[in-house]
């Protein structure tokens, strides 16, 4: 994602961001204050060379404008999530020499322990 922001000479200041994903770019944009942005979404066909490209090259076109850069980090799209982790403990298993009896009252009386 690129995060830039245009400071107005007379005060107060825009923002505009740009995040890539698998399927496209995403562009949103409007003051810095505003509840609410404008979104535009480009795909991936339209793209040139490939979104990260793409988002990259407007991204240069604003800074060219006067916009700052305010954060960048590198997008995730297409990066494969992490393996899940082992549990910590490993889940309880029946305890040996436990009758099947006992485990049938504990079945029906799981709410009356105290």
């Amino acid at each position: 994602m690129i995060h830039l922001r245009y400071y107005h000479p007379a005060g107060g200041s825009k923002d505009w961001f740009a995040e890539v994903r698998p399927d496209g770019l995403v562009i949103r944009f409007g003051k810095t204050d505003a509840r609410t942005m404008q979104e535009r979404f480009i795909p991936v066909s339209e793209c040139h060379p490939d979104p990260a490209g793409e988002a990259r090259s407007r991204a240069n076109k604003k800074m060219k404008k006067g916009y700052m850069l305010v954060r960048e980090q590198p997008s995730l799209a297409g990066v494969a999530p992490p393996p899940p982790e082992k549990p910590i403990r490993p889940v309880a298993k029946p305890l040996p020499g436990v009758s099947s009896v006992l485990r049938e009252w504990e079945k029906e009386n799981t709410e009356n322990w105290f």
